[in-house]
């Protein structure tokens, strides 16, 4: 992509930001701008991080394991799921994703201050929800499925 086309990228998402037609989703990367409350806090993990403590938990032998951890992490989530069922999947996110353990960063709240219509995440930690606690002019509905 060269300066040309980006530049009209950006400058479509600012109109459409004054209109109030713009939609952002956040993926896993978003969470590494989070703060953490100490120093031992694990970091949050990446999209094919994730993948791989998938393919950690169905392998039985590290060559299994080779074969797998190049798999798409929701595959490897399905594959979680139906060996170990959805209860296991879902603790093993929830175990991986250290969310008690980080507070929302400015970025989080900067976002979340921008005109965006509608702000879609697939992430399983809370910060944006704890960021929107801290803006008080804009209602934010939460949907979780």
């Amino acid at each position: 992509m060269n300066n040309t086309s980006s530049m009209q990228y950006i400058n479509h998402i600012c109109n459409n930001l004054k209109l109030n037609r713009a939609s952002v989703l956040i993926g896993a990367g978003f969470s590494r701008n989070a703060n953490k409350q100490s120093s031992f806090a694990p970091n949050y993990p990446l999209w094919l991080e994730l993948g791989n403590i998938f393919a950690r938990k169905i392998s039985s032998t590290e060559i299994e394991y080779d074969n797998l951890k190049n798999l798409s992490p929701i595959i490897l989530a399905d594959r979680v799921e139906a060996v170990f069922g959805r209860s296991e999947l879902e603790k093993t996110i929830l175990e991986t994703i250290p969310d008690n353990q980080y507070l929302p960063a400015i970025l989080h709240t900067k976002l979340l201050q921008t005109s965006w219509k509608d702000v879609f995440t697939t992430n399983y930690d809370t910060l944006l929800e704890r960021a929107s606690e801290n803006i008080s002019y804009k209602r934010f509905n939460v949907v979780t499925c």
